[in-house]
């Protein structure tokens, strides 16, 4: 049985993207969110961060309609079992749900004793400034056991490194 993860950019109301990642740790999924939530700071809106990733990716720019990837991304949520939200307009980080329900806490047993990520998601979860974004990318660029917990398409969006391999 496999734990499929998954971290959704929102601006406001609007879903840019959604990412899945299928039996990653909630830790490591906390390190992705950051570098998430990164990346989407650095873009105007929506439509700038779906050109971002697809440039990332190395996918043609115009590769679905923007009502295609809506449909994906509602897809793709609905299939999540841990709906992790980047909400740049509000600038916090949380599992989706949580402030109605309890139904994630069946992952408390998968999580480090040490860092109880989905209770730190919960809720109203984890704010998040530009400095402290700032501070995570320095620590990604200057310490390589960080920047291997996130993907190679967020370490290349963080560190400025062409693209290659993305994933």
């Amino acid at each position: 049985m496999s734990f499929r993860s998954t971290i959704a950019v929102y601006y406001g109301e609007k879903a840019a993207d959604i990412r899945y990642y299928r039996n990653w740790d909630p830790l490591i999924l906390l390190f992705e969110a950051f570098a998430t939530a990164y990346a989407a700071g650095e873009c105007a809106g929506w439509r700038a961060y779906r050109f971002l990733i697809r440039e990332a990716l190395g996918q043609d720019t115009e590769n679905y309609s923007d009502e295609e990837e809506d449909e994906i991304i509602r897809l793709y949520e609905e299939a999540s079992e841990y709906p992790i939200i980047v909400d740049v307009k509000t600038r916090r980080i949380y599992l989706r749900g949580t402030e109605r329900d309890d139904r994630y806490t069946k992952v408390f047993d998968r999580i480090d004793e040490k860092m109880n990520v989905t209770e730190l998601l919960s809720g109203s979860g984890v704010r998040y400034s530009r400095r402290m974004l700032e501070s995570f990318r320095e620590t990604i660029n200057s310490d390589s056991e960080c920047r291997e917990k996130i993907s190679v398409t967020m370490r290349n969006i963080l560190t400025g490194s062409p693209t290659e391999e993305a994933g």
